[in-house]
């Protein structure tokens, strides 16, 4: 069901490009999504998201955290999940933590070491 969702979501940012650079492929630089048009994201609850705690002070470019993920957007930013909402846990913090993880993780090669 989640490359079903993935697979929707990439159809959607391509087919209203534009002529701008989107999210296509994992390799996309994530900065660059237009802000013009709300794209449809899942809750945090739905992509598995939690924060990790015990990472806040970590090198977070070892590892499994949104940091190094295609989908993080810096600024504590995800291209495919909401910023708002309870993860799993039910803890509400308003933002997508460079030490948070989700289910739908992908590398990011140029943040990760």
């Amino acid at each position: 069901m989640m490359t079903c969702i993935l697979n929707y979501m990439s159809e959607s940012l391509s087919s209203s490009a534009a002529g701008r650079e989107v999210i296509t492929n994992k390799n996309t630089n994530t900065n660059s999504i237009p802000h013009d048009k709300q794209y449809p994201k899942l809750s945090k609850a739905t992509s598995g998201y939690v924060e990790v705690e015990h990472f806040k002070n970590a090198d977070l470019h070892t590892g499994y955290f949104c940091y190094n993920c295609t989908y993080f957007i810096k600024g504590n930013h995800c291209a495919i999940v909401e910023d708002s909402g309870p993860d799993v846990n039910e803890k509400e913090s308003g933002i997508i933590a460079p030490y948070g993880i989700c289910t739908l993780w992908d590398p990011n090669e140029e943040e990760t070491r």
